[in-house]
């Protein structure tokens, strides 16, 4: 057995995999097992903070998706070199730390009762 990465986590426990980060996320095909396993372990401590408790042994499939698109997430901020992403149409975009549509997989809203 190698020696553990300063990356490694514990064994699958049913949130994203590898395969499910490489099946959704192009840029982690190329991506070594180690770095790809950091993004994921990032973004699963950034996810378990915000997401409500998840009861039972099965994690929802949206927070799986939430979860690799927070590790996308975390992986452009730190490759783009600063905080700003720059379109194909010349414009800055400002990345933020969580992104509202991967807080929406995490804390969907519940619709309002409507009395007639």
């Amino acid at each position: 057995m190698s020696e553990p990465t300063a990356w490694e986590v514990q064994p699958y426990d049913g949130w994203a995999s590898l395969e499910d980060a490489r099946s959704q996320w192009s840029d982690a095909q190329a991506m070594p097992d180690d770095e790809l396993t950091g993004y994921l372990q990032t973004a699963y401590e950034q996810c378990v903070e915000f997401a409500p408790a998840v009861v039972g042994t099965v994690i929802p499939a949206r927070l799986v998706q939430a979860q690799v698109m927070q590790a996308r997430a975390v992986w452009r901020s730190l490759t783009s070199g600063d905080q700003d992403t720059q379109g194909p149409d010349g414009y800055t975009v400002t990345v933020f730390p969580m992104d509202w549509t991967v807080k929406a997989l995490l804390r969907p809203e519940r619709g309002v009762p409507v009395v007639s």
